[in-house]
């Protein structure tokens, strides 16, 4: 039997989930539980558990499963012996893959309170690697040589970094093969003098770092998602707090990833397209409300004709409402070409 995974549920779950109705029965539904074991379970259309691995980290608001073609269950989520930090909720310590019997054949940690950790999503790759979202903190004085404009009782930013990690299964150590850092694609407009000056407007490729300045936590930007296209070779991120989605070129180096040039869309590490918030770039001709993007996913070339459609996941919310119904999903469709 060929097991098609329908979706991913990796944030607050319980065992209610497996009261979820799933809209086809071949399909089936993999999940972490929260606030316990942290085990992963699989189940069917019905909520029949068919499968469960046992865990040593804790599934935490942000962790993520998956599980991949070759039977090992990717997973990730917080290790019980590291100290509590000064983290953003949706972080976690450790990614790892796991064998059926729930041996982990493969371990990765990076967490450093209060200066760096994994977040949110991961996804795996056909060639065995995984790409997952960092936070890391750049104090006040870093942020300023980099164009930011400084906001009263906010002393850093936590900023986004993708990095593509290759798991060596034999004596379980860990390369960075691949990585990009939105601090190398950042522009501003308020200080002609300071660093990334520019036309906010005219730099669509680059994001603004002024412009979700109030958030004093210094999460400017809480990346929730990302998908990779194997056929496109790109890379697509919800950056949740500034209503967005970005997609960028991983065919580049990791040199070009840094710069505005190179790969094979030519553009570096600048986003060759976004879309939800025309406001954040200075655009005002568009829709500019809170769309609360969560996930984006490429679609899949079997269920459409081009590989260039995006499947978003937005979340409303609605204040008016009591407070379980706030939050209503929608999913929408668009052609990146």
């Amino acid at each position: 039997m060929t097991i098609r995974l329908l979706f991913f549920l990796s944030f607050l779950l319980t065992p209610l989930v497996c009261q979820a109705q799933l809209p086809n029965p071949d399909y089936y539904a993999l999940f972490q539980l929260t606030g316990g074991s942290g085990e992963t379970r699989l189940i069917d259309s019905e909520g029949t558990v068919l499968h469960t691995w046992e865990s040593n980290l804790s599934a935490v608001n942000g962790s993520a499963a998956y599980l991949r073609e070759d039977g090992l269950l990717l997973r990730s989520g917080q290790r019980n012996d590291i100290p509590g930090g000064d983290f953003l909720p949706g972080s976690w310590s450790t990614v790892q893959l796991v064998e059926s019997d729930s041996t982990v054949v493969w371990e990765h940690t990076q967490q450093v309170p209060g200066e760096l950790t994994f977040h949110h999503d991961l996804k795996p790759m056909r060639n065995g690697n995984v790409l997952v979202t960092v936070w890391e903190f750049v104090p006040a004085a870093e942020m300023e040589a980099l164009g930011w404009e400084p906001v009263s009782d906010v002393n850093g930013v936590w900023m986004e970094k993708i990095q593509e990690l290759e798991p060596n299964l034999l004596d379980g150590s860990t390369n960075v093969v691949w990585e990009w850092a939105l601090e190398n694609h950042l522009v501003q407009d308020l200080d002609a003098n300071g660093a990334n000056f520019a036309d906010v407007g005219e730099e669509r490729g680059r994001v603004d770092i002024n412009f979700n300045a109030g958030i004093f936590s210094g999460d400017y930007f809480h990346i929730s998602g990302i998908d990779y296209s194997e056929e496109r070779d790109e890379i697509v991120l919800c950056p949740n707090n500034i209503d967005e989605l970005w997609v960028i070129d991983h065919s580049t180096t990791t040199a070009e990833a840094a710069t505005s040039t190179g790969g094979a869309r030519g553009q570096g590490g600048e986003l060759i397209y976004r879309w939800g918030n025309p406001g954040v770039y200075d655009f005002h001709n568009g829709p500019t409300e809170p769309r609360f993007l969560r996930r984006a996913h490429w679609s899949s070339p079997r269920k459409v004709d081009s590989e260039s459609v995006l499947m978003v996941r937005q979340i409303r919310r609605d204040h008016s409402l009591p407070i379980h119904q706030q939050r209503q999903s929608e999913i929408w469709l668009l052609c990146h070409h």
